[in-house]
């Protein structure tokens, strides 16, 4: 029920975390290193920038080549890599390109360019893929709220047709977060 998340973790950290038995979301390539040396055998998400850059300030805009946050594209082969030397089976993969973000279209693009470098061979014990969360909830009165159902019907169907060239039925997560309790 817990995806543990975070950035430049301490290896102490890793060990208290692990003992809790949650699964760990891990963003680079250094620490997906260290945890195979740890916990040889095991199971892992895996970050992955989505190489799109949104949100609604600078300060969170958490994709694209200049975050710290996630694995880029062109290194996940050396995270398959990796987790296959130590044994570790992939189980889930993450994204979060951003908070506030008012473009669905980036979302959706971010959504593209994670499905994009998942296949059977690469990650055969797939469960789900989560695209994290970062939907935009309107402040002020002169905000536009977004077409979050018009969005969702669009990301189903993308999510679908992708299971359907993969071969297996995936779990798909969002993390709404603040958007489900703004208003409140």
């Amino acid at each position: 029920d817990i995806l543990f998340t975070a950035n430049n973790m301490t290896d102490a950290e890793m060990e208290v975390v692990k003992a809790q038995g949650v699964l760990f979301n891990i963003d680079s390539l250094s620490r997906l290193e260290t945890y195979g040396k740890f916990y040889n055998g095991s199971q892992v998400c895996l970050r992955i920038n989505p190489d799109v850059v949104a949100g609604e300030n600078d300060k969170v805009a958490t994709g694209g080549d200049l975050s710290k946050f996630g694995i880029l594209l062109e290194d996940v082969k050396k995270a398959v890599a990796i987790a296959a030397e130590n044994n570790i089976k992939i189980v889930g993969l993450h994204e979060h390109t951003g908070s506030g973000i008012s473009d669905t279209g980036k979302v959706f693009q971010s959504m593209e360019n994670l499905l994009g470098i998942i296949n059977p061979q690469d990650f055969p014990d797939l469960e789900f893929v989560d695209f994290g969360g970062g939907f935009k909830v309107p402040y002020t009165p002169d905000e536009v709220e977004n077409d979050y159902e018009s969005f969702g019907k669009k990301a189903v169907k993308l999510f679908a047709d992708f299971c359907e060239g993969y071969g297996k039925k995936l779990k798909m997560y969002f993390e709404p977060g603040k958007f489900t309790v703004a208003d409140s």
